[in-house]
């Protein structure tokens, strides 16, 4: 860097008439303000689970040493493995994302980094969806299976919602962020952080970790819906009101065919041991995940361009069109 920048300086004392040159002051500003503002954004996951590192234990146990607290705070942080899980498709989508939206805003194809910015949301939207309610219905025996006990089920399936908000927290973010707004994503996560301290001090010590997981579920939402407030502002962003109901019918679909399997499992294999737990979470999430993905096709929800820009997309397509075809 110290080579790149001695041999720039020289070159631009040569040319400090071209208006394009940028001087070192002003790229050094512009670097700053980029690196802090996308690190910030970057660790809204991690932020989150400071507030709670701060404030959960102390709330938990009314400011003196407890071991139950201890209990309940170790409860509670198992969710963060299924958080952090959940949304790393909507990581994986941000990350792609920014290249496409910094190459549109270049050229001013304004169209094109509508289309682009409104199938990624919708594509996050239907796998936080499917993620959250999919989770919510078979927690008990995820719970089991991963911590080998059912301790703090509820607290859990409230703080599954957080999946579907970050996930679209983290991709209107990138949105924003390869369009040249960094600032504005940066602030939100300090809203939502903010969100969660003031929750956490309301809602803890009344609820317990039930209250920790809703404030944690809220302030994802408070990101996000400031995150997709700007899009919409700048008009970046097409309604997605049409898909919302194909997507609750979908989802309500699945769940009720999930709590079926799971009273039909308890019915039929009664006991509750680990290894009945690993067996059944992961049949249910391949059913759960076959029912959704289907009522997606089947409801075209995805035009065949989106889906194909998706793993194993074009190959579900194409499945999709052979049954239709054949009158299925």
């Amino acid at each position: 860097l110290g080579v790149f920048w001695f041999k720039t300086k020289r070159e631009n004392q040569t040319d400090r008439q071209n208006e394009n040159v940028i001087t070192t002051k002003e790229l050094t500003k512009k670097l700053l303000l980029y690196s802090v503002t996308i690190c910030v954004s970057s660790l809204l996951l991690l932020f989150i689970q400071l507030v709670d590192a701060l404030n959960l234990y102390a709330l938990l146990s009314g400011g003196e040493a407890s071991e139950e607290a201890k209990r309940l705070k170790g409860i509670y942080d198992r969710g963060q493995p299924l958080l952090q899980l959940g949304s790393v498709f909507a990581v994986s989508i941000a990350t792609s994302l920014v290249p496409y939206i910094s190459m549109a805003v270049k050229n001013k194809e304004l169209k094109i980094m509508k289309e682009k910015i409104t199938s990624s949301l919708k594509l996050c939207l239907v796998l936080g969806t499917g993620a959250s309610v999919g989770l919510i219905c078979i927690l008990k025996p995820v719970n089991i299976m991963l911590f080998q006990n059912g301790e703090g089920t509820g607290a859990l399936q409230v703080f599954s919602c957080s999946i579907l908000f970050a996930s679209m927290a983290v991709t209107a973010a990138a949105v924003l962020q390869g369009a040249g707004y960094t600032v504005f994503p940066a602030i939100a996560v300090g809203a939502g952080v903010a969100v969660k301290w003031v929750l956490n001090t309301l809602l803890v010590p009344r609820y317990g970790i039930e209250g920790a997981s809703l404030a944690t579920a809220a302030s994802f939402a408070a990101v996000a819906g400031l995150n997709l407030y700007q899009l919409r502002q700048k008009e970046w962003l097409d309604k997605l009101r049409g898909v919302l109901i194909p997507i609750i019918g979908s989802a309500l679909l699945m769940s009720a065919v999930l709590l079926a399997y799971t009273r039909l499992w308890t019915f039929l294999f009664p006991a509750t041991g680990r290894g009945a737990a690993v067996i059944e979470s992961l049949s249910a999430v391949a059913i759960g995940g076959a029912v959704f993905i289907y009522c997606m096709m089947r409801l075209g929800i995805f035009t065949d361009e989106e889906l194909n820009s998706v793993p194993f997309g074009s190959k579900l397509s194409k499945f999709m069109r052979r049954r239709e075809q054949n009158g299925g």
